[in-house]
């Protein structure tokens, strides 16, 4: 049976609300010498099934100076996801990173800042991202070299190096507790003789056993469903030549019973 998230009906009422933050970050200033501005705020990479998008929270411009020379060419800029990681200064940015399209609904030209004059708080589709979005390591908010006024490289105005906000899965070990007792066991074998098979047969063990029942490694389990996955276990294990191989033959449980009473 599959097995469907709970939401809390808040969050189910919301229109944001079904949306997870995979990645995050504030914006670091870009190169001092190569812009007069600076922009600041925060980005977040939020997942709602197969679909990504960014949400930049409180974008806004920050002029350090008056550029008199470009003063005619206000500042346009441009939205860049990169693998690489993301600094103040990346001449390559423009040929390695992925340039984020800003459709006409968010702006009519196509940039999220016009001079001292930015978007605020917006949404940037990643459905057209060529690659799998949670790839990308940093965001820049930079001009193209292209744009007036034009330059050698691109401008970086701000960058973010993505804080990864993704649960983590626990693996096989962690979720049976087995890490707790791997240093007694250790400690247990170098002692003398030791009576424990190493963990990795353990391990194994419970994999196989989360396998028989189709569940994920970190799924918790009740104890009548353990011991289910023990029965499966023993029917598909090849008899032992002592033993019958009638479908009467007891399971792993009920030879455990029959002991212990």
């Amino acid at each position: 049976m599959r097995r469907q998230p709970i939401l809390a009906l808040e969050r189910g009422r919301d229109i944001h609300g079904l949306w997870t933050t995979q990645k995050y970050g504030d914006f670091a200033q870009g190169e001092k010498r190569l812009a007069s501005s600076f922009v600041t705020g925060r980005v977040e990479m939020r997942q709602l099934r197969g679909l990504f998008k960014l949400t930049i929270y409180d974008l806004a411009v920050v002029r350090r100076h008056v550029d008199r020379d470009n003063a005619a060419s206000p500042l346009l800029a441009k939205v860049f996801l990169t693998k690489k990681k993301a600094k103040k200064r990346m001449a390559d940015l423009e040929e390695t990173s992925y340039n984020v399209p800003i459709s006409s609904d968010v702006d009519a030209i196509g940039f999220v800042c016009q001079g001292e004059n930015s978007l605020g708080t917006f949404d940037l589709s990643l459905k057209d991202a060529p690659d799998d979005p949670l790839l990308y390591n940093g965001l820049c908010i930079a001009k193209s070299a292209r744009d007036p006024p034009v330059t050698e490289e691109p401008t970086i105005y701000g960058y973010v190096r993505f804080i990864d906000d993704r649960p983590g899965i626990s693996t096989t070990e962690s979720a049976l507790g087995l890490h707790e007792n791997k240093d007694l066991m250790g400690k247990t074998h170098k002692g003398g003789e030791s009576t424990y098979k190493p963990i990795q047969v353990y391990v194994r063990a419970a994999r196989k056993a989360w396998k028989e029942l189709g569940l994920v490694e970190e799924q918790q389990i009740n104890f009548d469903e353990f011991k289910r996955a023990l029965d499966l276990q023993w029917e598909r294990r090849p008899p032992h030549r002592s033993c019958a191989t009638n479908p009467a033959e007891p399971t792993a449980t009920e030879i455990g019973a029959g002991t212990a009473t």
